[in-house]
């Protein structure tokens, strides 16, 4: 059985894995910060730049849920 403080450094690497991989995400989306209007006309740099939208709502939930333990 994993004790407190092994369980609180086990939360602060797995916080600090997801933070890291929400910045590269970020930075990434920087790239191809374009206005979304109707996806059937996006080119592919629109497309990648919603899926990377996508991402980060996605590690910011995961960061938030495990926050919260």
């Amino acid at each position: 059985m994993k004790s407190n403080e092994q369980m609180a450094q086990e939360k602060e690497r797995i916080l600090k894995y997801l933070k890291e991989q929400l910045d590269l995400k970020i930075e990434a989306l920087k790239a191809y910060e374009l206005p979304i209007q109707d996806l059937k006309e996006k080119s592919p740099a629109e497309l990648e730049s919603w899926r990377l939208r996508h991402d980060i709502y996605e590690l910011k939930k995961h960061i938030s849920v495990i926050e919260m333990l």
